[in-house]
């Protein structure tokens, strides 16, 4: 992830399963649990990959990489039950 303390890492392993935890976490066994909040995974897609970490930065970015490394992560988050996006 470019943008800078946003992502866990550069591993697309370790990404989406803090990813899916944050999202569990975050809204609980439910949506509407008792002292939870609802997730909303952003900066969706190829905004993720900003060069240098910089926001509204370009972006070099191959599709390969996009479906390898920036997705998982979001596949993911929707996965363990997101509810907005």
């Amino acid at each position: 992830m470019g943008r800078i303390l946003e992502g866990a890492g550069e591993d697309p392993f370790l990404d989406l399963a803090m990813a899916a935890a944050q999202v569990r976490g975050f809204q609980g066994p439910v949506i509407g649990a008792p002292g939870h909040i609802i997730s909303g995974p952003k900066h969706f897609a190829r905004y993720a990959a900003a060069d240098g970490g910089r926001d509204y930065d370009s972006v070099q970015l191959s599709d390969a990489q996009l479906y390898n490394v920036i997705l998982p992560p979001f596949a993911a988050a929707v996965a363990a039950g997101r509810a907005i996006s």
